[in-house]
């Protein structure tokens, strides 16, 4: 992974019997969906991140992610799901989100590990293991499904888009209701520390701890005006990085606001008093921006009628192929929760279809279908297919067999041969020639050694041949001594061959 820039400011310390957190119980829920899903594919999230990689910690298909191949298109699109993310640092993160951000990132269920979940109206508690709550999402449909041919021209703005703003749109594109999502409601008061100050304009609030010397602290208030499903977005302020979420003085939840997402508050009753509460480090002066909104279950409600009745039925399943049927009533646009990537390809019945006409990593402004695998679909019934192959994949085999090929090629032509010294005479020859031994060793003082003494140059093996030759038997001497004697008076004799 290459870091750029990157400093660190404090680290903590944790240990291995928390991470991952409840990791047990969770087991355990995971382990019983498996055992109860029908379906081949279905993605799980957490309502509080304990890291960017909950999904590979705990084993189960989420949304967030930490990865140096995330891709910026998505990244960037990604801001109109919902979802907090930073296409400079190659993440993106889900919080407890609204019912529309769950369908739309095909989230089937989610792990409640904090007891912080306050959604009851679309999200159905199946099971618990422990203190972690397994929920089911009512309002999935599938991994890929049917919506009106007019959210093809669907255009995020990247790290401007303003998520309760663009689901709006996407909502009205996909279902073709007129009637907005969300509805967002007006703050009642804004409280700052001594010493501090905030002032408001619409949803722009401007603050100031520069004449305190110390931490400060502000405070969005809101009054509920009737019940219903709430939710809110928050851009980052500086000096702080988070922002903590109160009702009638109750903390509700804290989440992270380095990145701007849309975060669920859960269910509200008219009368409730909600604050908004940001701690911002002294000698700071900026602003954020910050939007509560109530969704109209009956709006989204209509929607999801129109949405759940035509989902991509998934037959076969893999890393790198997708199969399944989809029964379309009219023309309109196929949209999966697949982010794209180069090397992905699409076949209708048979027929391959163009992803990503306008596919530009270096836009700002993201169109759908450059993000997620999606395109147009006639009315029918339809297989589509989905492969997907690494780009160069092919023409990098290539190169490597052909590598690998002159490698070997050059280890055959270039290796040395064995090279044989002549061996004049067989083992056998010299084997069975006796050497006298003389009775006494000379001394030291009568020795002369050479420089450089040759075994070859000091004995004359045919000579040695020549002067013992009386004396080698006939016939192989293993054979001789083997062999029982043919008479008593046959001749022994009086000294065998020293081998």
């Amino acid at each position: 992974v290459l870091c750029w820039g990157l400093a660190v400011r404090k680290t903590g310390s944790t240990t291995r019997s928390i991470y991952p957190k409840e990791d047990a119980y969770v087991d355990v829920l995971l382990e019983y969906v498996e055992g109860e899903e029908t379906d081949l594919f279905w993605r799980t999230e957490v309502t509080s991140t304990q890291t960017l990689n909950d999904g590979p910690l705990n084993g189960y298909h989420g949304v967030s992610i930490f990865t140096s191949s995330a891709n910026v298109n998505f990244n960037r699109f990604s801001h109109s799901l919902g979802l907090s993310s930073w296409p400079g640092s190659n993440r993106y993160s889900y919080y407890e989100a609204m019912p529309f951000t769950n369908t739309l990132c095909g989230i089937k269920y989610l792990l409640d590990r904090d007891g912080n979940h306050y959604n009851t109206d679309y999200n159905r508690l199946v099971a618990s293991s422990g203190e972690v709550k397994l929920l089911e999402n009512e309002a999935y449909i599938s991994l890929g499904f049917m919506t009106d041919a007019a959210l093809e021209g669907f255009l995020s703005t990247g790290s401007t888009a303003d998520p309760i703003s663009d689901q709006n749109v996407m909502f009205q594109l996909a279902t073709g209701i007129g009637e907005p999502l969300y509805t967002p409601i007006e703050h009642s008061d804004t409280k700052a520390s001594e010493g501090c100050s905030i002032s408001a304009n619409g949803s722009s609030f401007s603050y100031s701890t520069k004449d305190i010397g110390e931490e400060g602290e502000f405070r969005v208030a809101y009054a509920i005006p009737s019940d219903g499903l709430y939710c809110a977005t928050s851009s980052k302020a500086t000096g702080t990085s988070e922002v903590k979420v109160y009702c009638n003085g109750e903390l509700l939840v804290t989440r992270n606001i380095k990145a701007r997402s849309l975060f669920s508050l859960g269910n509200l009753q008219e009368g409730d008093e909600l604050e908004l509460v940001y701690e911002v480090e002294k000698d700071k002066s900026s602003s954020f921006t910050l939007e509560v909104a109530v969704m109209d279950n009956a709006v989204f409600d209509a929607g999801m009628e129109a949405l759940s009745d035509e989902p991509w039925v998934l037959t076969e399943f893999s890393d790198t192929r997708i199969v399944g049927s989809i029964e379309a009533k009219e023309d309109g646009f196929f949209y999966t929760s697949i982010p794209y990537e180069p090397g992905w390809s699409a076949y209708v019945d048979g027929t391959e279809v163009t992803l990503a006409e306008s596919y530009d990593p270096k836009s700002e402004d993201v169109k759908i279908t450059d993000a997620v695998i999606a395109f147009p679909l006639s009315a029918g019934s339809h297989t589509v297919e989905l492969k997907y192959e690494a780009p160069g994949l092919k023409l990098g085999l290539i190169i490597s067999g052909s590598c690998l090929l002159i490698f070997g090629l050059l280890i055959i032509l270039l290796r040395k041969k064995p090279v044989l010294l002549p061996d004049k005479y067989s083992r056998e020859e010299y084997d069975y020639v006796p050497v006298e031994i003389p009775e006494e060793e000379p001394a030291e003082e009568d020795l002369t050694i050479e420089e450089e003494p040759s075994f070859l140059e000091e004995f004359d093996y045919e000579t040695l041949l020549e002067e013992f030759s009386e004396n080698i038997p006939e016939e192989p001497l293993e054979e001789a001594i083997m062999e029982p004697l043919e008479s008593p008076d046959q001749d022994i004799p009086e000294e065998l061959p020293d081998k």
